[in-house]
């Protein structure tokens, strides 16, 4: 029964890509180690300024990073998905979390200590290489959301962000792809920053135009051509 249990936690670390590498030893030690929790939709995980003591990989699921200015006006930083970490940041710095993170539909993490996550940089330096990759790709995300509110008019920006986001929509023969569960148009005002007022006169613009459905707040979106024309992603 305990080596059946380990088993799956040795399978679920190696969906996880900064962790893939890792020779057999090196990923059952970790799985030895690592725990794992379950988030509902709309669960917080943790909240800006708290102090951070773990490290999480998205085993299933879907995560929101955001942050809250004084005014109470949130930033969003992005979506997660399987297969991504987070809460690095704070471990390498030993400090508070930089953001506050919530599931979007039902997730499932696995939880890594701050000891045993240093202990594994030092003594898999590889993996150091990997977690700098995927911070810089990070960043680039966060210069182009800057660059996007800079340069972008809203139509612009939030059909991007609508391409950026869409996958195939569940019951669908493939033509239709949708947003993921548990999104809000207060969220895609929060990603293009903007506010929901205004997203939402432009969603229901473009459902008179028949480029996206709207049926109980889910977003369907039904002509992706005309979304990618607008953010300006294909050339006329």
């Amino acid at each position: 029964m305990a080596q059946t249990l380990l088993d799956e936690r040795v399978s679920l670390l190696e969906r996880v890509p900064l962790f893939r590498r890792l020779a057999p030893k090196a990923l059952e030690a970790l799985a030895q180690q690592a725990g794992r929790v379950a988030l509902d939709a709309g669960q917080e995980l943790f909240r800006k300024g708290e102090g951070g003591r773990h490290c999480y990989g998205i085993l299933a699921g879907q995560v929101k990073v955001v942050t809250q200015a004084p005014s109470g006006k949130q930033v969003f930083f992005g979506i997660l998905d399987a297969g991504e970490v987070f809460g690095e940041l704070a471990l390498l710095a030993g400090g508070h979390r930089t953001a506050s993170v919530s599931a979007i539909v039902d997730t499932e993490l696995l939880v890594v200590e701050r000891r045993d996550f240093l202990h594994l940089l030092h003594s898999q330096p590889e993996l150091t290489v990997d977690l700098l990759s995927m911070l810089a790709e990070r960043l680039v995300e966060v210069s182009e959301v800057i660059e996007d509110a800079t340069f972008m008019n809203l139509r612009a920006r939030l059909a991007k962000k609508l391409v950026a986001l869409a996958e195939p929509a569940e019951g669908s023969d493939g033509d239709a792809l949708s947003l993921p569960q548990g999104l809000h148009q207060t969220d895609l005002a929060a990603m293009i920053n903007a506010t929901r007022e205004s997203v939402n006169k432009q969603l229901h613009g473009w459902r008179r135009d028949g480029i996206v459905e709207i049926e109980r707040g889910a977003i369907t979106i039904r002509r992706l051509d005309e979304l990618e024309r607008l953010a300006g992603l294909v050339s006329l």
